[in-house]
Protein backbone atom coordinates (compact mmCIF):
# COMPACT_ATOMS: atom_id res chain seq x y z
CA UNK A 1 0.00 0.00 0.00
CA UNK A 2 1.41 3.29 -1.03
CA UNK A 3 -0.67 6.49 0.01
CA UNK A 4 -2.35 9.42 1.93
CA UNK A 5 -5.09 7.78 4.15
CA UNK A 6 -6.95 10.70 6.23
CA UNK A 7 -10.30 11.10 7.98
CA UNK A 8 -12.01 8.17 6.32
CA UNK A 9 -10.20 9.01 2.40
CA UNK A 10 -7.46 7.05 1.00
CA UNK A 11 -5.56 8.38 -1.73
CA UNK A 12 -2.81 6.21 -3.82
CA UNK A 13 -1.88 2.66 -4.90
CA UNK A 14 -2.71 -0.74 -3.76
CA UNK A 15 -1.03 -3.88 -4.86
CA UNK A 16 -2.40 -7.38 -4.03
CA UNK A 17 -0.46 -9.99 -4.48
CA UNK A 18 -2.88 -12.77 -2.88
CA UNK A 19 -3.15 -16.27 -4.81
CA UNK A 20 -7.34 -15.81 -5.49
CA UNK A 21 -7.12 -11.82 -5.91
CA UNK A 22 -3.98 -10.23 -7.64
CA UNK A 23 -4.53 -6.54 -8.57
CA UNK A 24 -3.32 -3.18 -8.73
CA UNK A 25 -5.43 -0.28 -7.76
CA UNK A 26 -4.71 3.49 -8.23
CA UNK A 27 -6.66 6.72 -6.92
CA UNK A 28 -9.24 7.72 -4.46
CA UNK A 29 -11.93 6.12 -1.80
CA UNK A 30 -13.73 9.08 -0.05
CA UNK A 31 -15.51 8.25 2.46
CA UNK A 32 -15.49 11.19 4.75
CA UNK A 33 -18.38 12.88 3.16
CA UNK A 34 -22.43 11.97 3.53
CA UNK A 35 -22.30 10.62 -0.23
CA UNK A 36 -19.25 8.40 -0.62
CA UNK A 37 -17.14 9.25 -3.52
CA UNK A 38 -14.70 6.16 -5.18
CA UNK A 39 -12.58 7.47 -8.42
CA UNK A 40 -9.98 4.47 -9.17
CA UNK A 41 -8.86 2.56 -12.08
CA UNK A 42 -7.94 -1.70 -11.08
CA UNK A 43 -5.95 -3.83 -13.51
CA UNK A 44 -7.12 -6.89 -11.94
CA UNK A 45 -4.39 -10.00 -12.92
CA UNK A 46 -6.27 -12.94 -11.81
CA UNK A 47 -9.54 -13.23 -9.37
CA UNK A 48 -10.70 -16.89 -8.42
CA UNK A 49 -14.50 -16.35 -7.96
CA UNK A 50 -14.75 -20.30 -6.63
CA UNK A 51 -11.89 -19.60 -4.09
CA UNK A 52 -13.48 -16.12 -2.92
CA UNK A 53 -17.07 -17.82 -2.42
CA UNK A 54 -18.20 -15.46 -5.37
CA UNK A 55 -19.31 -17.89 -7.51
CA UNK A 56 -19.72 -21.71 -6.95
CA UNK A 57 -21.79 -23.27 -9.54
CA UNK A 58 -18.33 -22.98 -11.73
CA UNK A 59 -15.09 -25.52 -10.24
CA UNK A 60 -13.00 -23.06 -12.16
CA UNK A 61 -13.95 -19.53 -12.09
CA UNK A 62 -11.24 -17.20 -13.17
CA UNK A 63 -11.58 -13.16 -14.31
CA UNK A 64 -9.32 -10.54 -15.15
CA UNK A 65 -9.21 -7.46 -16.87
CA UNK A 66 -9.01 -3.69 -16.26
CA UNK A 67 -11.69 -1.86 -14.42
CA UNK A 68 -12.42 1.73 -14.20
CA UNK A 69 -14.79 3.11 -11.13
CA UNK A 70 -16.72 6.13 -10.95
CA UNK A 71 -19.31 6.30 -8.43
CA UNK A 72 -20.93 8.84 -5.81
CA UNK A 73 -22.88 7.82 -3.00
CA UNK A 74 -23.42 5.34 0.02
CA UNK A 75 -26.51 2.80 -0.82
CA UNK A 76 -26.93 1.05 -3.64
CA UNK A 77 -29.75 3.14 -4.31
CA UNK A 78 -28.59 6.16 -4.73
CA UNK A 79 -25.40 5.57 -6.37
CA UNK A 80 -24.92 7.39 -9.54
CA UNK A 81 -21.97 7.10 -11.94
CA UNK A 82 -20.35 4.53 -13.97
CA UNK A 83 -18.48 1.18 -13.81
CA UNK A 84 -15.96 0.18 -16.68
CA UNK A 85 -15.07 -2.91 -17.58
CA UNK A 86 -11.99 -3.31 -20.46
CA UNK A 87 -10.46 -6.38 -22.03
CA UNK A 88 -11.95 -8.65 -19.78
CA UNK A 89 -11.71 -12.52 -19.59
CA UNK A 90 -13.87 -14.90 -17.54
CA UNK A 91 -12.48 -18.38 -17.46
CA UNK A 92 -14.07 -21.93 -16.38
CA UNK A 93 -13.81 -25.11 -17.10
CA UNK A 94 -15.60 -25.44 -20.29
CA UNK A 95 -13.30 -22.41 -22.32
CA UNK A 96 -12.22 -18.65 -22.18
CA UNK A 97 -14.54 -16.29 -22.95
CA UNK A 98 -13.62 -12.71 -24.01
CA UNK A 99 -15.27 -9.50 -23.11
CA UNK A 100 -14.23 -6.34 -25.33
CA UNK A 101 -16.48 -3.51 -23.41
CA UNK A 102 -18.90 -3.65 -20.90
CA UNK A 103 -20.18 -0.34 -19.05
CA UNK A 104 -22.77 0.14 -16.15
CA UNK A 105 -23.80 3.16 -15.60
CA UNK A 106 -26.81 4.32 -12.57
CA UNK A 107 -28.29 7.42 -12.28
CA UNK A 108 -31.28 9.01 -9.90
CA UNK A 109 -33.44 11.61 -11.18
CA UNK A 110 -36.81 12.32 -9.01
CA UNK A 111 -36.21 9.02 -6.82
CA UNK A 112 -36.09 7.06 -10.01
CA UNK A 113 -33.27 4.98 -10.61
CA UNK A 114 -31.95 4.42 -13.93
CA UNK A 115 -29.03 1.29 -14.43
CA UNK A 116 -28.22 1.30 -18.11
CA UNK A 117 -25.99 -1.38 -19.00
CA UNK A 118 -23.95 -1.43 -22.92
CA UNK A 119 -21.83 -4.04 -24.20
CA UNK A 120 -20.85 -5.34 -27.29
CA UNK A 121 -20.34 -8.79 -26.19
CA UNK A 122 -23.07 -9.15 -23.31
CA UNK A 123 -26.22 -7.42 -23.16
CA UNK A 124 -27.47 -3.56 -23.87
CA UNK A 125 -30.67 -2.02 -22.79
CA UNK A 126 -31.66 -0.56 -19.06
CA UNK A 127 -33.84 -1.02 -16.13
CA UNK A 128 -35.30 2.17 -14.56
CA UNK A 129 -37.84 2.77 -11.49
CA UNK A 130 -38.10 2.68 -7.75
CA UNK A 131 -36.97 -0.30 -6.40
CA UNK A 132 -34.34 -1.83 -3.43
CA UNK A 133 -31.74 -4.23 -5.00
CA UNK A 134 -31.78 -6.85 -2.88
CA UNK A 135 -35.75 -7.80 -3.75
CA UNK A 136 -35.33 -7.61 -7.48
CA UNK A 137 -35.38 -11.40 -7.50
CA UNK A 138 -38.27 -11.20 -5.08
CA UNK A 139 -40.09 -9.20 -6.62
CA UNK A 140 -39.81 -10.85 -10.01
CA UNK A 141 -40.90 -14.63 -7.92
CA UNK A 142 -44.04 -12.47 -6.22
CA UNK A 143 -45.09 -11.03 -9.26
CA UNK A 144 -44.60 -14.50 -11.07
CA UNK A 145 -46.05 -16.28 -8.40
CA UNK A 146 -49.42 -14.14 -7.87
CA UNK A 147 -51.41 -16.14 -10.21
CA UNK A 148 -51.26 -19.11 -7.93
CA UNK A 149 -53.78 -19.38 -5.70
CA UNK A 150 -51.75 -20.48 -2.47
CA UNK A 151 -48.78 -18.31 -2.93
CA UNK A 152 -47.27 -17.24 -0.35
CA UNK A 153 -45.30 -14.06 -1.71
CA UNK A 154 -41.63 -12.96 0.19
CA UNK A 155 -41.85 -9.69 1.75
CA UNK A 156 -40.46 -6.44 0.11
CA UNK A 157 -40.65 -2.86 0.79
CA UNK A 158 -44.14 -1.66 -0.65
CA UNK A 159 -44.36 0.60 -3.77
CA UNK A 160 -41.65 -0.56 -5.98
CA UNK A 161 -41.98 -0.55 -9.25
CA UNK A 162 -39.47 -0.96 -12.33
CA UNK A 163 -40.14 -1.43 -16.36
CA UNK A 164 -36.73 -2.51 -18.12
CA UNK A 165 -35.52 -3.41 -21.53
CA UNK A 166 -32.51 -5.73 -22.82
CA UNK A 167 -31.03 -7.25 -25.99
CA UNK A 168 -28.76 -10.30 -24.88
CA UNK A 169 -26.02 -11.50 -26.76
CA UNK A 170 -25.17 -15.42 -27.00
CA UNK A 171 -21.46 -14.33 -25.28
CA UNK A 172 -23.06 -14.24 -21.73
CA UNK A 173 -26.11 -16.64 -22.37
CA UNK A 174 -22.89 -19.16 -22.53
CA UNK A 175 -21.09 -18.31 -19.70
CA UNK A 176 -24.36 -18.69 -17.37
CA UNK A 177 -26.33 -21.38 -19.31
CA UNK A 178 -23.79 -23.27 -21.49
CA UNK A 179 -26.40 -25.37 -22.52
CA UNK A 180 -28.78 -22.81 -24.06
CA UNK A 181 -28.10 -20.46 -27.28
CA UNK A 182 -30.03 -17.46 -28.50
CA UNK A 183 -30.42 -15.97 -31.99
CA UNK A 184 -28.63 -12.63 -32.50
CA UNK A 185 -30.36 -9.71 -31.46
CA UNK A 186 -32.75 -11.63 -28.37
CA UNK A 187 -34.80 -9.10 -26.50
CA UNK A 188 -36.57 -9.31 -23.41
CA UNK A 189 -38.66 -6.41 -21.90
CA UNK A 190 -41.32 -6.26 -19.31
CA UNK A 191 -42.77 -3.82 -16.03
CA UNK A 192 -43.70 -5.32 -12.64
CA UNK A 193 -44.98 -3.52 -9.57
CA UNK A 194 -44.63 -4.68 -6.35
CA UNK A 195 -48.34 -3.20 -4.45
CA UNK A 196 -50.15 -4.53 -7.90
CA UNK A 197 -48.70 -8.02 -8.23
CA UNK A 198 -48.20 -7.00 -11.71
CA UNK A 199 -45.47 -8.82 -13.75
CA UNK A 200 -45.72 -8.08 -17.77
CA UNK A 201 -42.61 -10.20 -19.68
CA UNK A 202 -42.17 -10.22 -23.81
CA UNK A 203 -39.29 -12.38 -24.46
CA UNK A 204 -38.09 -12.20 -28.85
CA UNK A 205 -35.58 -14.78 -29.91
CA UNK A 206 -35.21 -15.45 -33.61
CA UNK A 207 -33.69 -18.87 -32.46
CA UNK A 208 -33.62 -20.93 -29.02
CA UNK A 209 -31.25 -23.91 -29.33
Amino acid sequence: IEGRVKDKLFSGEIDSNDPNIKFDFEGLADLSKEKYKFDFTMHVDHANFNKLHLFKRDPIAILKGDIKIAMIGNTLENMEGSIQFNNATYTNQIQDYNFKDFTITSAVKDSIQTLGINSTDIINGRLSGRFVYKDLMKLAQNAFGSIYTHYKPYEVSPKQFLNFRFKIHNQVIAVFFPEIKFGEKTEIRGEINSDEHLFRLTFKSPEVL
